[in-house]
């Protein structure tokens, strides 16, 4: 579930590229890098980790006593999982914040749920900063605003979409593309 989520995250960039760039080329260019491959590299990067991390515990189940260099393989996966996931945190919100601060200058959602969005990703970055820091804080509820926010834009793009007001005139100006 997660490469697929993963996969389509960095898929969706790649098809509002188009409508992004005849507002800010720059930002659309970001969004595509930062929510495109390294964001789905990342996401393939930790799946890979945890298949990884299945065989060697059933490895390390199978050796018995012989089972020390198999632990530390497995440490290694899990420290390398707490370092991976506040980077893929980063990376996510600093695509997400591109994203939302396009859909604001657009107006294709309306403002104050690409507002919410910006605001709630620093929420969101916040909780793995504090991780990449080294200090032991649980703030975990800061990650539900944002998670809230992506729900509600999902169900707004689903339902009603983009602005058509908005969506027709970003794809006449001209002098935009």
């Amino acid at each position: 579930m997660v490469l697929i989520m993963g996969l389509s995250l960095a898929a969706m960039p790649v098809f509002l590229y188009p409508l992004f760039k005849r507002k800010n080329h720059a930002l659309a260019l970001g969004m595509v890098v930062f929510r495109g491959p390294l964001e789905g590299s990342t996401y393939i990067l930790v799946v890979v980790g945890w298949l990884w991390l299945g065989v060697f515990s059933k490895e390390f189940l199978a050796a018995g006593a012989e089972a020390v260099p198999l632990q530390v393989v497995g440490n290694v996966f899990l420290q390398t999982k707490s370092i991976v996931t506040p980077v893929l945190t980063i990376v996510f919100i600093i695509g997400a914040m591109l994203l939302y601060t396009l859909f604001y200058l657009t107006k294709l959602i309306p403002r104050w749920l690409s507002v919410w969005g910006l605001i709630a990703a620093v929420f969101y970055v916040t909780v793995d900063l504090v991780i990449l820091l080294g200090f032991n804080i649980q703030l975990d509820v800061l990650y539900i605003p944002l998670a809230v926010q992506e729900m509600v834009m999902a169900l707004w793009l689903i339902s009603k979409g983009f602005n058509q007001v908005e969506l027709d005139r970003l794809l006449t100006d001209r002098n935009r593309v």
